[in-house]
């Protein structure tokens, strides 16, 4: 998959979801079927990819494999935002946030608050947008997370920008790419 050898990775993954399936191997299952639907969605083949991320989803909530559950949530939520059904991904990254509080997963909370406020941008919510992205990089910059730092000044910088705030988009711009 990483070397960008797509049907190789797809013959795998089922290979070992096959074993995993003769040996009842639940969570291995359960993480082949993430793998799979993340291939899926790579490719662009999104009905594929829901299917096997719900599929992997059901599976993870019967093992309450909450940092797996929420990882699946946040990847359906990804979904329904590229297309467009923002209401459903809020429903999806809420779930995501409210499992990640549980977990006290903070880098994952980070990520969440991150995509709520890119659903709250595309819905038009810039307020409520700001609100996240401000909560995420407060995250981040505690978590020393620079690659988490960086994307989200890019997000605030894209709302300055919108607005017409051009020189705190550009401060935003200039410190994301540093």
């Amino acid at each position: 998959n990483q070397k960008g050898e797509i049907d190789k990775a797809i013959l795998c993954f089922n290979k070992g979801l096959g074993i995993q399936k003769d040996i009842k191997d639940k969570k291995g299952i359960a993480y082949s079927l993430n793998n799979i639907g993340a291939i899926y969605r790579n490719k662009g083949d999104i009905l594929k990819a829901l299917d096997y991320y719900h599929q992997s989803l059901k599976i993870q909530e019967e093992l309450d494999d909450k940092k797996a559950v929420a990882i699946c949530l946040n990847n359906i939520g990804a979904i329904y935002k590229n297309q467009g059904l923002l209401d459903k991904a809020l429903a999806c990254f809420n779930k995501c946030l409210i499992i990640q509080k549980e977990i006290a997963d903070e880098s994952g909370i980070a990520r969440s608050f991150n995509n709520l406020g890119l659903v709250y941008q595309n819905k038009g919510n810039d307020k409520k947008a700001m609100f996240y992205y401000e909560m995420s990089l407060n995250l981040y910059e505690k978590l020393k997370a620079k690659q988490g730092i960086a994307n989200i000044l890019k997000n605030i910088g894209s709302i300055y920008q919108k607005n017409g705030e051009i020189s705190k988009a550009l401060d935003c711009f200039n410190k994301s790419l540093e």
